[in-house]
């Protein structure tokens, strides 16, 4: 630090880390955390209120429509919709403002849903991917730690070998059940994936038959 610069630089960056370690270990912080094993615990108490409110949002959707729902302290954060017609594409919206316009896409009307938000705050989860283009299986958002997105991938039917086999070798999915899948979705920074070494001792304490 032999020049003024260098001097400020470095009291910003001390001021920062000391920022950041408020954020991250304040009392004030109600992030909650997640692993495979906190899923686990939930998925036993919770999988069939999850897989109500699936069925639930799927049948609300009209034919070939799909969304991707998400709050944030009970505000749409995420409303990303697919309608399968002739121009069909993803159609991204990021905390919209008008709700409605979306909605009537996919054929969601407005008590449906304050339905699918009072049910996902009731299973303190905070999104949903629904669809009627492939009803094999929905996936529901439970937690989000930093940027990563900890999510249940929840089949109506036995996954295949294939399907099985997929998971396994994806870092970002853990096979739970031969119905349940655990994902870990990662974002702008941070891991991208689970733990391999948590992935294993998890799976070998849970094997998926």
């Amino acid at each position: 630090m032999r020049t003024k610069l260098e001097k400020i630089v470095f009291a910003w960056g001390c001021v920062l880390l000391v920022l950041t370690g408020i954020l991250i270990f304040s009392p004030f912080n109600k992030e909650k955390p997640c692993n495979p094993d906190i899923m686990a615990e939930y998925c036993n108490e919770h999988e069939q209120e999850m897989r109500e409110l699936i069925a639930y949002a799927n049948q609300s959707l009209e034919p070939g429509k799909r969304m991707e729902l998400e709050f944030e302290k009970g505000k749409v954060s995420r409303f990303h919709i697919f309608a399968n017609d002739k121009d069909s594409i993803w159609s991204t919206h990021w905390n919209p403002v008008n709700t409605d316009s979306i909605m009537q896409i996919v054929g969601l009307e407005e008590g449906e849903f304050d339905n699918i938000r009072l049910r996902l705050k009731d299973l303190e989860c905070i999104s949903i991917e629904a669809h009627t283009t492939h009803e094999d299986y929905a996936t529901i958002g439970f937690r989000r730690v930093g940027f990563g997105m900890y999510s249940f991938v929840i089949y109506n039917r036995p996954m295949t070998p294939e399907e099985k086999k997929h998971y396994t070798d994806d870092p970002s999915f853990i096979p739970y059940k031969d119905n349940v899948v655990f994902e870990y979705g990662g974002g702008a920074i941070g891991p991208q994936a689970f733990s391999s070494d948590y992935k294993e001792d998890f799976m070998k304490r849970h094997p998926v038959e």
